[in-house]
């Protein structure tokens, strides 16, 4: 597996001269990234066209201002183009109704490495294809650019066939407002498989914990509201990890736990989380993303239109942890 460089080269925003001026971008899916991204480059100056299906998105895009059409339509004459669809709709989508239309020169930029790196997306000779994959959700990407800030992102130029792919990249990047946070190196490789480790492991982990203790909790006679204020609905715990980000997950329980928690985080760390059935858990992980396996399960369930998915999000919305959210809802004001 190719992955980056130990030493990363990072970009920030500075002057540079554009490949792209007057230049028309085509932005394809108008979700949570494919709104934010399109909103920041019509603020720095570009033709923006949307390219959706008819449906909500379009809707949304056609009330914020924006020209929607086919994906056909809007990739024609456009000098770069976001493919920010889901995944599974990459190959479909360009090999169906975009690929004859992209113009020489062109640069096709995609936000997560999935489809290119297990051999969904294979692009043709004449446009550029890179990588440009935000570290944020849409909402804050938005609000970070009208802050006059950014976002952080990874980048990765995966194929160069106009010369200039990295010049017309970082320009794009610069617009986005994400060189004003930092744009780091990587590979599809790299980003791919981090991605999905985290997505697989880490969270699993974390989600998982919380239900289960929160069940404990509720069966051991605790009050389900009090119970999951202090798993996560205070925001405590959210925002630690968000100060976390600047000065390190062990700093800033240093800095504002109190030494009764962090003794019981110091005692029992390697009793509920034991090394070598992690280690091992990971293993397993990493080698489900690498052999395809999670690839063969997510192209199946995507053929059943994500049923398991729909049931298990059923599911946890009508759980009496989801009710006790509500419940907390109705009586915390939470700042806005």
């Amino acid at each position: 597996m190719a992955l980056s460089k130990k030493t990363n080269v990072i970009y920030y925003k500075r002057n540079r001269n554009s490949t792209l001026t007057n230049c028309k971008v085509a932005i394809l899916g108008y979700g949570s990234q494919g709104r934010a991204q399109a909103l920041n480059l019509r603020d720095s100056g570009y033709n923006v066209v949307i390219g959706n299906l008819k449906d909500e998105y379009a809707e949304q895009a056609i009330d914020d201002g924006f020209v929607v059409s086919d994906f056909h339509l809007a990739v024609t004459d456009s000098d770069a183009i976001f493919m920010l669809l889901p995944d599974h709709a990459h190959r479909k989508v360009y090999e169906n109704s975009i690929k004859k239309y992209i113009k020489k020169g062109a640069i096709l930029i995609i936000a997560h490495g999935y489809s290119v790196n297990f051999g969904d997306l294979v692009v043709g000779k004449n446009h550029d294809l890179c990588l440009l994959a935000p570290r944020m959700p849409g909402a804050p990407i938005r609000e970070q650019y009208l802050l006059g800030h950014g976002s952080p992102a990874f980048f990765a130029i995966d194929t160069d066939n106009s010369g200039v792919a990295l010049d017309k990249l970082l320009k794009l990047a610069d617009d986005l407002g994400f060189t004003k946070a930092g744009i780091i190196e990587t590979t599809i490789t790299e980003e791919t498989e981090i991605d999905l480790f985290i997505e697989q492991y880490f969270l699993p982990n974390i989600i998982g914990s919380i239900d289960r203790a929160f069940d404990y909790l509720v069966d051991k006679g605790f009050n389900p509201e009090v119970a999951l204020m202090e798993l996560y609905a205070s925001g405590e715990v959210g925002d630690l990890l968000i100060r976390a980000a600047k000065s390190g997950i062990h700093k800033v329980w240093e800095e504002n736990a109190s030494p009764t928690c962090r003794f019981g985080i110091m005692s029992n760390i390697d009793r509920v989380v034991p090394e070598s059935e992690s280690i091992l858990r990971m293993n397993e992980t990493l080698q489900k993303i690498r052999s395809g396996k999670f690839k063969d399960m997510l192209d199946l369930e995507a053929e059943k239109n994500y049923e398991n998915l729909a049931k298990y999000d059923r599911i946890n919305n009508t759980s009496l942890m989801h009710r006790t959210q509500e419940s907390i809802n109705k009586i915390i004001r939470h700042a806005k």
